[in-house]
């Protein structure tokens, strides 16, 4: 939601401006990187694209309406999400069951990390706790329900 000024200030030729950057970017980077690259240079324009429109949506959004980010957690959780990708592709191929029990501990990682690191708000993790809570006594009631405990 970096659109917020854009938004409320009513002003959407933003998304023009930004748009048309966005696109100069994917043209010049389509005419550079593909005759190279290929593939991947198709790829990697297109992510510089995207890239350029964001940030200048943002900072036209900036300018007609300040919006103060926690920044801190949002790069913290990009790094965090960056480590547990990198590992995952140097893992080797394997079949699918033993890829899966391979990369299981990565996403417990992850998540342990997230629940770390200052990722989420204590408001956030009390409702995480009280969703987890619910749905286990739920499984307990239908699992003595099966039983015909009452």
């Amino acid at each position: 939601m970096h659109n917020l000024g854009i938004q409320v200030r009513e002003r959407t030729e933003a998304y023009t401006l930004a748009t048309w950057a966005g696109a100069i970017v994917a043209l010049a980077g389509y005419a550079v990187l593909i005759p190279r690259l290929f593939e991947l240079g198709a790829a990697l324009a297109t992510v510089a694209s995207f890239a350029v429109r964001e940030w200048a949506v943002y900072a036209l959004s900036q300018r007609l309406w300040p919006v103060r980010y926690r920044w801190g957690p949002v790069i913290r959780l990009l790094l965090v999400a960056t480590a547990v990708c990198v590992v995952g592709l140097l893992l080797p191929h394997l079949s699918v069951w033993m890829a899966l029990s391979a990369r299981a501990p990565l996403v417990a990682g992850y998540l342990f990390a997230l629940w770390r690191i200052g990722v989420l708000s204590d408001d956030d993790r009390l409702a995480i706790k009280r969703f987890v809570r619910s749905r286990a006594l739920a499984f307990v009631a239908i699992k003595q329900r099966y039983r015909g405990v009452s």
